[in-house]
């Protein structure tokens, strides 16, 4: 009974300090892999702004310009990855700025509707259509 009673009197008197880990010994969690975009009209604003929210998430996964393309690049299928190979041929990858293969990227791909078609789609939701 002495040894337990000395033995819970150490513990509560312990000074508390943080459980530091390593350094380097845990990672963060792996991004998660993006929606993959086919290159269909009216997807690409959409697919942009998960691409972005990850970016921001994941700032050292991310943090050159390369990796962001070769990750978008990752989640393009149809059509958005034949656009994907022709463009790699013309602009090697370590030639090319994220912020350029986004202009060159939103230049084939997005195509805002027009007030008339968004009206035209939003009615069609209202409907249940």
């Amino acid at each position: 009974f002495h040894r337990f009673h000395f033995l819970l009197l150490f513990l509560l008197f312990l000074p508390l300090r943080p459980y530091r880990l390593p350094h380097g010994s845990v990672r963060d969690p792996a991004p998660p892999a993006l929606v993959p975009f086919t290159g269909e009209l009216g997807h690409c604003g959409g697919f942009l702004i998960q691409v972005s929210l990850l970016f921001q998430r994941f700032t050292q996964a991310f943090s050159y310009d390369a990796s962001k393309i070769s990750h978008v690049i990752g989640a393009l299928r149809d059509h958005g990855l034949d656009w994907a190979e022709s463009y790699l041929a013309l602009h090697p990858l370590e030639t090319v700025t994220y912020e350029q293969f986004v202009r060159d990227f939103k230049a084939v791909f997005h195509h805002p509707l027009r007030s008339d078609e968004a009206a035209q789609q939003l009615l069609g939701l209202r409907q249940g259509g």
